[in-house]
C-alpha cells in the first residue's frame, strides 16, 4: 500500500496521474472547516455585536461551501498559471485565510490520525489547494 503525501514541488501536468482526488478534496475541506473554526472563534471573542457572534457560528460550515464554489476552481486555475508571478500575488490573500488552519489540522492529525488523509500534514503552507498524491516510491507493507 502506498502512502498518500503532499508534494512540496507540485507540478500539475507532471503529477496529474498521481493525484488522489477524494483524499485531496477531503483534506482541503478539512482545512476549510478548521479555518472556519479559528475565524469563528476570533469573531466570537472580538465581535462587537450579537449578530456578528451569531454569524461566527456558521463559519465552520460556510467556509467549506465557499471553498467548493469559489476557491477550488480558482486554485486549479492558479495551479495551471503558477508560472505567472501576479497570479501568485492574487491568490496570497485567500491562501492566508486557509493557512491559519494548518496548525489545527496538525493537532487533529495527532489526536485522530484517521481523519487526516496524509501522513504528515504541513504546519504552515500558503497553498490554496494541497494535492494529495499517491507516492509509489514511498510504500509501506500491509
Amino acid at each position: 500500500m502506498s502512502v498518500p503525501v503532499i508534494l512540496r514541488s507540485f507540478q500539475f501536468f507532471r503529477d496529474f496521474r498521481n493525484i488522489q482526488w477524494w483524499p485531496t478534496l477531503w483534506y482541503n475541506l478539512l482545512r476549510a472547516a478548521c479555518s472556519g473554526v479559528i475565524l469563528g472563534a476570533l469573531i466570537m471573542i472580538v465581535g462587537p455585536t450579537e449578530a456578528d457572534r451569531g454569524r461566527a457560528l456558521l463559519l465552520p460550515v460556510m467556509y467549506p461551501v465557499m471553498y467548493l464554489i469559489f476557491l477550488l476552481p480558482m486554485g486549479i486555475v492558479c495551479a495551471f498559471l503558477s508560472f505567472v508571478p501576479y497570479v501568485v500575488l492574487f491568490s496570497l490573500f485567500f491562501a492566508l485565510s486557509f493557512a491559519i488552519a494548518d496548525p489545527l489540522v496538525c493537532v487533529l492529525h495527532r489526536i485522530w490520525p484517521k481523519s487526516v488523509p496524509v501522513e504528515s500534514p504541513p504546519l504552515f503552507s500558503l497553498s490554496i489547494i494541497h494535492w494529495v498524491l499517491d507516492a509509489p516510491e514511498i510504500s509501506v507493507a500491509d
